[in-house]
């Protein structure tokens, strides 16, 4: 006798032995015609709940045989729900996304269809678990800003973000400039405009970081071993005496020691973003309207006394960068006087279009200054003021600050 493994266990709603056991009928290993019970029994020994083989009584008689009266026809269904089992078993096994997805190109209706898709979401789920772990061991192995910053770049919701965010900030005296859209150049409030400063146009610029302070003598010290500026023996004021190719070697050295900052220079737009306090109508870096030498150093010498400045004491040298306590909204100390500020741009006229991060010219035979220095006159420490030196040229009243992308 057959029976369908032990009484204790429940029916499926579809009897597999059953199907198995017809397809023995159908299909199972004959001599002359003829299959018997024990051939039968092999041929079970595949079904799912396995058989359980018991006899009536011990005579030991013989066994069951079983003839085809007529050739029993297939049945394409069957067939068919059994290709489609063997197949999930299989994809089962291999237990792939590729596996899952070649099951469901090739049996779009079949039976495990649903149980397919839930196993890519699992596998996707653990992969994207398993890949942002790693990225943050990778993180925790540098252990350095930028590369808590790359993580959090790679995985803004990432499952160690909040570690990440803690750790990943740079205390550079960079300050983070969100972005805007404002009217560069000689826009309505400035005064005294020079025709290179015209026309005023409409410019957008990104977020970025940009030097609280310009770069001064001890960090270029630091960096590059010397310290070329006229007014030494005063390590908090700015380098100057350096010339736009030199700032480029200053770069190349510093991003060397600081992998994954990319320091650079503004670009002019981002320059005069930066010294508007953020894109307003002001007439000076330190976000107000009236250069007081107080507040900038700069030439206050009344022969040049402007309505928009004060005349006062004129300083002939550059002073510690801060020290007149005066910076813009934005936190931005001597936008305007101490040094005049080397940008990336080639030197060109504008353009009336509306822009968006713009970087100057292609090529051109000077680069952009921008803010003034100690030396200038109120009306060439304008935040719309624009200057330009040959890219090897050198001045006392020349330096730069630090910017780097967001």
């Amino acid at each position: 006798v057959f029976t369908s493994d032990g009484s204790e266990d429940k029916v499926p709603e579809r009897s597999n032995f059953a199907r198995k056991f017809l397809e023995g009928l159908r299909n199972g290993p004959r001599q002359d015609g003829i299959l018997t019970s024990e051939g039968l029994a092999g041929y079970l020994r595949f079904a799912a709940p396995k058989p359980r083989l018991t006899e009536f009584g011990d005579d030991q008689k013989g066994s069951f045989l079983f003839v085809s009266a007529a050739p029993v026809a297939t049945n394409p269904a069957n067939d068919e729900m059994e290709k489609d089992l063997q197949a999930w078993r299989t994809t089962k096994a291999a237990n792939t996304i590729a596996a899952y997805n070649d099951y469901r190109t090739r049996f779009p209706n079949g039976e495990f269809q649903e149980q397919a898709q839930a196993a890519i979401r699992a596998i996707e789920q653990d992969l994207a678990i398993r890949q942002d772990d790693l990225a943050w061991q990778v993180a925790e192995e540098k252990n350095t800003p930028e590369g808590y910053q790359k993580y959090l770049a790679d995985y803004p919701n990432g499952r160690h973000r909040t570690e990440a965010a803690e750790k990943s900030s740079i205390n550079d005296g960079l300050i983070l400039i969100r972005g805007g859209t404002f009217d560069m150049g000689c826009s309505t409030e400035q005064q005294s405009c020079a025709e290179i400063e015209k026309p005023a146009h409409r410019v957008t610029v990104g977020d970025y970081y940009l030097g609280k302070h310009e770069v001064t003598q001890k960090l270029w010290q630091e960096i590059m071993g010397v310290n070329p500026s006229n007014f030494k023996k005063c390590d908090n004021c700015p380098v100057e005496r350096v010339s736009w190719n030199d700032v480029q070697a200053f770069l190349q050295k510093i991003n060397a020691k600081y992998p994954g900052r990319n320091y650079r220079l503004p670009t002019e737009a981002e320059w005069e973003y930066a010294a508007r306090g953020g894109g307003k109508a002001v007439l000076f870096g330190n976000g107000k309207n009236i250069a007081d030498p107080k507040e900038i150093n700069f030439d206050a010498g009344s022969s040049y006394k402007e309505t928009y400045s004060i005349a006062g004491k004129y300083r002939e040298k550059t002073v510690p960068v801060g020290s007149l306590n005066s910076p813009n909204a934005l936190g931005l100390h001597d936008m305007s006087g101490n040094v005049s500020e080397w940008c990336s741009d080639w030197h060109g006229a504008y353009s009336v279009e509306n822009q968006t991060n713009p970087s100057g010219p292609a090529s051109g035979s000077n680069r952009v200054l921008r803010g003034g220095s100690w030396s200038n006159v109120p009306q060439h420490c304008r935040v719309a003021v624009r200057n330009q030196y040959p890219p090897a040229d050198i001045g006392s009243n020349v330096g730069f600050r630090l910017a780097r992308s967001k």
